[in-house]
């Protein structure tokens, strides 16, 4: 694998410099499957974007609706990073979208605004 390949799904918090899931990881996104994979507001995002689905009307403009989601997760925190991720095959890619809050604080914060919706 090229460091290329390496870079595009490999990304850093942007307040520790961990690779991992750490402290500062609000929420992990797959853009592609419109589905949260990781981060304390996943379980909150995947039940909101959920419900939106199911109240949906015929006319539901789904890209719209999970852009507007994903806009309000990003007014609650402090940094986000959009990747690509390569999966070795056709049909196996999916775009990335990851946040993070800049303390504990600010992410209980983030997660109670966003659980009340």
């Amino acid at each position: 694998m090229d460091d290329d390949e390496s870079l595009d799904h490999q990304q850093s918090c942007p307040f520790c410099g961990t690779q991992d899931d750490c402290e500062h990881l609000a929420l992990l996104v797959d853009r592609t499957y419109q589905t949260a994979e990781a981060g304390d507001l996943m379980d909150v995002f995947n039940s909101r974007w959920s419900d939106i689905v199911e109240l949906a009307g015929d006319d539901f403009d789904e890209r719209r609706a999970f852009t507007a989601l994903l806009l309000e997760v990003n007014a609650l925190v402090d940094a986000s990073a959009e990747y690509d991720f390569e999966g070795g095959g056709p049909g196996n890619s999916c775009s990335y979208t990851i946040y993070y809050s800049s303390t504990t604080e600010k992410l209980a914060e983030a997660f109670r605004k966003f659980s009340l919706g």
